[in-house]
C-alpha cells in the first residue's frame, strides 16, 4: 500500500509543480506585455505631441497667411484656365 501512496504523492507533487511553473510563466508573459504596452503608450504620446507641435508650427500664421500663400497658386491656375479657354481646349 505504501507504493501506491508514494506514487500518489509523486503525482500530486508533479501536478502542483507543473501548475506553479505554468502560473509563473504566464505571470512573466503578462509582465512583459505590460512593459511593451507602456512603451507603446509612451511612443504614441511622443508621436501625438510631435504632430501637435508640427500642426501648431504650421498654423501659427493664422488663416490670412494661409490664403496669402495659396493666392499665387490660385492666380496661376486661373491664368491656365483662361489660356485653355482661349485656345478652345476647355471642356464645353
Amino acid at each position: 500500500m505504501t507504493v501506491e501512496y508514494e506514487a500518489i504523492a509523486v503525482g500530486a507533487f508533479l501536478f502542483v509543480a507543473i501548475l506553479t511553473w505554468n502560473e509563473i510563466r504566464i505571470w512573466n508573459r503578462m509582465r512583459a506585455l505590460e512593459i511593451i504596452q507602456k512603451e507603446v503608450n509612451a511612443l504614441e504620446m511622443q508621436e501625438s505631441r510631435r504632430m501637435m507641435v508640427e500642426a501648431n508650427a504650421h498654423s501659427s500664421g493664422g488663416a490670412e497667411s494661409r490664403f496669402q500663400r495659396s493666392a499665387p497658386i490660385a492666380r496661376e491656375a486661373a491664368s491656365r484656365c483662361s489660356v485653355a479657354i482661349r485656345r478652345g481646349l476647355a471642356p464645353g
